[in-house]
């Protein structure tokens, strides 16, 4: 079910002065960045994916999600063992849900098409 953690979240006040300090820094380099707040900075297979705190005021970001090789299999049987999931967005190139763990922690699964 799980290939590896595929993105690690951390919420920033200022996604370009992140993006800026990471890159500059410790000689990261940009990945994408978007208009809704989130820019992914390239860590060997593990993205770290810098979220603008402002952009998402209600709530924290879940802090990593998981890559799968086949979310909807992997969404079908978190579903068939009663594990709280969110509902499953998908196109053909991306795919994602968020997920409860006992204590409440919210994790995610995602896929796409590796390279």
């Amino acid at each position: 079910m799980i290939k590896r953690i595929d993105t690690v979240f951390l919420e920033v006040d200022n996604l370009d002065e992140a993006v800026s300090w990471y890159c500059e820094n410790l000689g990261l380099r940009l990945r994408w960045k978007n208009e809704f707040g989130y820019a992914a900075i390239e860590i060997s297979e593990t993205v770290l994916t810098l979220v603008e705190k402002t952009k998402r005021p209600k709530q924290s970001h879940m802090p990593f999600n998981f890559y799968t090789s086949d979310i909807k299999a992997t969404y079908n049987q978190l579903v068939s063992k009663g594990v709280r999931v969110g509902k499953l967005n998908s196109d053909s190139k991306f795919a994602h849900f968020e997920f409860e763990d006992l204590s409440g922690n919210i994790l995610g699964f995602c896929w796409f098409l590796e390279e």
